[in-house]
């Protein structure tokens, strides 16, 4: 899994700005309409044109992706939020 640089853009939930993205299933960069997680709040989300986020309700994440890769994203979610994120974004 490689990570690969992004525009820094701001989670429309939280508002946490990311410049940085990993893709679960493999090497490739971001693309819009690409579906993620927000590190500090664990809302998804996706990339649209120009390298922002919007907001994405989980019926068109179910609707978009197999039945497979849906239980990757709900797998991938619970583990991001299992992880202490209090320190996301600060310098310590």
């Amino acid at each position: 899994m490689a990570e690969h640089q992004v525009s820094p853009a701001a989670c429309p939930w939280c508002g946490y700005e990311m410049d940085g993205a990993s893709n679960l299933t493999g090497d490739r960069a971001p693309e819009p309409g690409n579906i993620m997680l927000c590190l500090k709040c664990a809302s998804p989300l996706q990339f649209v044109e120009g390298g922002g986020l919007a907001k994405i309700a989980d019926r068109e994440i179910r609707d978009r992706l197999s039945a497979d890769g849906y239980q990757h994203f709900l797998r991938a979610r619970r583990a991001l939020l299992k992880v202490d994120r209090s320190k996301v974004g600060s310098d310590a």
